[in-house]
């Protein structure tokens, strides 16, 4: 379900949230209504999803033409044609001066607008619109039109910009249909309740990147070595050790790990925000690569359950992983013992000695809702993915858990993430700056003294 949509400003990535919103509240709905008309209406769901992911699709192909090509040119353009079409056979001499005058607009009009339309040309081969014209039997011809001579490539490009606006009519038109069936629905929807806390968001400043926590992130040019080698219990040990005062207030593993994450030990939390924006102010952070400015990634992370830190199933987890730190096979798990009772007792493991829910808990990515012990957290309306063990089968009677090692799920290829927005790298200062004048800069986002003193001097710096 994930969509990648390119945005140059923030109204552009408000807008698509609006609709991101809705459809994650589609996904996530709740049935509340009679049990007899529980087959019917979440038909009636189903439908409705279907609808607003084709009206996001079509959005993004009406919002990227435009920027590859603007109506205002093509329209230009088309009052040029249907003038000319209108006097071509005309014998008035005024009309014929006109006839002639128009020729001369629309053959520099055309000049000016041929690298788009010949890009737009190349973008859309698969059109459905192009395949039906006559420009479909030109190019399976082996035609050129960069190579034609002049007068014919002036008359296929003024077609062809008859054709593109003929294309975005029929897709608004589909747009307004689809919209229309959406808002029919609305009144099956009333049976349905969305969830609380769907989305939250991460920005990132270099496209390339995935969504790995930062103890298991591999070396820039070496895809099978880690940065940090099975390292994980030994950082968590150290701060442990060295005994510093913050650690010690922390009530439970998951707060350390959090303050650790904070003070930018790696940890196997992975930073979110519930707002936008926080995550991109992150995004829009300058990144160069050989000396090349890169991209920056925002994604949409739609959860299917979000955790607080003093739920059992994050203590649980977080147990395990700290008196845990090689390899265990996943039947002896159940004799341990957590609050009290042994996990045997807790879950209804089979013959093997396995459940289906704990192992899924130990090995996937739970997001989590923290207890707010920082300002920092505070502002950037903080939340954290912690993601689980590595599960291996080894035979079909023994599967083993690998603590030291990261799980195999991975959120990018998840439907729950359900968008990813690149920045390109030539708008991030333009979007930073906008940023700025909603309040969203070094200083907001890092409020304590010394990074806000940080800010100050780099902003009146020359």
């Amino acid at each position: 379900m994930d969509f990648e949509i390119e945005i140059n400003s923030v109204s552009e990535l408000l807008d698509y949230l609006k609709d991101l919103d809705e459809l994650s509240k589609l996904i996530r709905f709740e049935y509340i209504g009679h049990p007899e008309d529980y087959d019917k209406s979440i038909k009636y769901l189903m439908e409705a999803q279907d609808l607003k992911l084709r009206i996001i699709r079509i959005q993004k192909k009406i919002k990227q033409d435009e920027k590859e090509l603007p109506s205002h040119e093509l329209q230009k353009s088309e009052i040029l044609i249907n003038s000319i079409e209108k006097n071509k056979n005309s014998t008035n001499g005024y009309a014929n001066e006109l006839l002639e005058n128009n020729k001369k607009a629309l053959k520099f009009l055309i000049t000016e607008i041929e690298d788009k339309l010949l890009k737009w040309l190349s973008n859309n081969q698969d059109s459905i619109f192009l395949k039906s014209s006559p420009y479909n039997y030109l190019m399976e011809q082996g035609f050129d039109i960069k190579t034609a001579e002049e007068g014919y490539k002036n008359i296929l490009l003024s077609n062809l910009i008859t054709l593109i606006l003929h294309e975005r009519s029929i897709q608004n038109e589909g747009l307004k249909i689809i919209e229309d069936n959406l808002k029919k629905l609305e009144n099956e929807l009333i049976l349905f309740k969305p969830k609380k806390d769907i989305l939250v968001y991460r920005g990132q400043k270099n496209s390339k990147w995935g969504l790995c926590p930062s103890v298991f992130r591999k070396k820039d040019d070496f895809e099978d070595r880690l940065m940090y080698p099975k390292c994980e219990h030994e950082f968590y040990k150290s701060v442990l050790e060295h005994n510093l005062p913050e650690f010690e207030k922390q009530k439970c593993i998951f707060d350390r790990l959090a303050l650790m994450q904070h003070y930018q030990i790696p940890t196997r939390l992975l930073d979110w925000t519930k707002n936008p924006l926080v995550a991109l102010y992150f995004a829009v952070e300058e990144h160069q690569e050989k000396g090349n400015l890169l991209d920056g990634r925002l994604f949409v992370y739609c959860p299917n359950r979000i955790y607080s830190s003093t739920d059992f199933e994050v203590k649980l987890f977080c147990e395990l992983f700290e008196k845990n730190s090689e390899v265990c096979e996943v039947s002896k798990l159940k004799d341990i013992e957590f609050e009290g009772k042994t996990l045997i007792n807790r879950y209804k493991f089979n013959e093997e000695g396995t459940n289906a829910y704990f192992k899924m808990l130990l090995s996937r990515i739970l997001l989590i809702k923290p207890v707010i012990t920082n300002n920092r957290l505070r502002v950037q309306q903080g939340f954290f993915s912690m993601h689980g063990f590595k599960l291996e089968k080894l035979t079909e009677d023994l599967e083993i858990i690998k603590f030291n090692e990261i799980t195999d799920y991975t959120l990018k290829n998840d439907e729950e993430i359900l968008a990813t927005f690149i920045i390109p790298s030539d708008k991030k200062k333009e979007i930073r700056e906008e940023l700025e004048r909603l309040g969203i800069h070094d200083g907001t986002m890092f409020p304590e003294l010394d990074k806000y003193g940080e800010y100050l001097k780099k902003k009146y710096s020359n």
